[in-house]
């Protein structure tokens, strides 16, 4: 403790004590001069000291467990199309995006971030009375001059990635206490983490059920297998503009939607 304040506190201690004493609501005793027993006093100041210094310790425990709680809460999301996490943030399990089939009508709607080690709990049993869930693949045109639509492919080794199967990873960050994915927009509002941005994908508008849509990142991976399998299972586009209902501008038409994850 700083020498000044602890000689103000004194100070002020000793007052108190002194008047208290004064008014007869002390515990010292004063002399028939009326003088104040000053080593009573100072007994009396070094006990108000230790309150002070007690109640100082309760505070301080107060302010560390607000703390410890507060650093203990967390975010959790799904970066599609990536495997690691960017900094602060950091990697629950990585795996594949799954959904259903582009051309059944039934199965789930929503993207799904399926554990690359999955455990199962009964032994596999054919029926055709069951839902089904395939890996998705990035469906896009390769030109000469881009090689996955709006998307970079810089994390795809620059090649052709129409076809190839998205991966997918789900990270935490602390401390944070809400997460909010906005579609339209590549930063954050003030006071806002930026987790990743990307572009808005789900199922193309001539299939034959609608898809969820979701935050691609705009670097996306593939995931490493031999060969390149089409199987038309789940598929993600990328979506466009279209100026009917939306005012252009600010909107263009055909222009593909950006995204962005942000936490706080």
């Amino acid at each position: 403790m700083h020498l000044s304040l602890l000689a103000c506190i004194i100070l002020v201690g000793v007052y108190v004590i002194a008047t208290s004493q004064s008014q007869g609501t002390g515990t010292c005793q004063t002399n028939t001069y009326e003088q104040i027993d000053i080593s009573c006093t100072f007994t009396n100041v070094i006990q108000y000291l230790n309150g002070l210094q007690q109640q100082i310790n309760a505070q301080q425990r107060q302010i560390r467990a607000l703390q410890n709680e507060q650093n203990s809460r967390g975010q959790s999301y799904v970066r599609w199309g990536r495997t690691t996490c960017n900094s602060p943030a950091t990697v629950l399990y990585t795996g594949f995006a799954a959904n259903g089939r582009m051309n059944q009508t039934g199965s789930g709607l929503d993207l799904q971030c399926l554990h690359s080690q999955p455990e199962y709990l009964d032994r596999y049993t054919p029926s055709i009375w069951v839902a089904q869930i395939f890996g998705v693949e990035y469906a896009w045109w390769c030109t000469a001059t881009a090689n996955a639509g709006p998307f970079s492919s810089v994390n795809a080794g620059n090649k052709c990635m129409n076809s190839e199967f998205m991966p997918c990873v789900a990270c935490t960050v602390h401390p944070r206490s809400q997460q909010i994915m906005i579609p339209a927009r590549i930063n954050c509002p003030t006071g806002w983490f930026r987790e990743y941005w990307g572009y808005l994908v789900t199922q193309r508008n001539v299939t034959w059920y609608k898809g969820t849509h979701t935050c691609l990142d705009e670097a996306p991976e593939i995931v490493v297998r031999e060969g390149r399998i089409n199987l038309s299972g789940g598929v993600v586009y990328p979506v466009e503009t279209v100026c009917l209902g939306l005012e252009c501008p600010p909107y263009v038409e055909g222009a593909y939607i950006t995204c962005v994850v942000c936490s706080k």
